[in-house]
């Protein structure tokens, strides 16, 4: 799965049951995000991120995520 230009932003575990965010460094266990390679806690799905922007991503954790609302 890795590019060698752009970096994942995620890690899958070996046997396939978890999902790391290399944002906010958490696991999820669920088979659906595992499945859609989705974050709970960054609230996004890890395919959208545009491929040239997750270098950045994954250095920014405190920016807004692109699926937030301005409160």
């Amino acid at each position: 799965m890795s590019n060698p230009i752009y970096p994942d932003t995620f890690k899958i575990s070996e046997d396939g049951k978890s999902i790391t965010c290399l944002r906010c460094k958490r696991t999820s266990f669920n088979e659906n995000d595992v499945g859609h390679r989705y974050c709970g806690f960054c609230h996004i799905f890890h395919d959208d991120i545009w491929p040239p922007a997750r270098e950045w991503w994954i250095k920014n954790p405190r920016e807004a995520n692109p699926g937030d609302v301005p409160s």
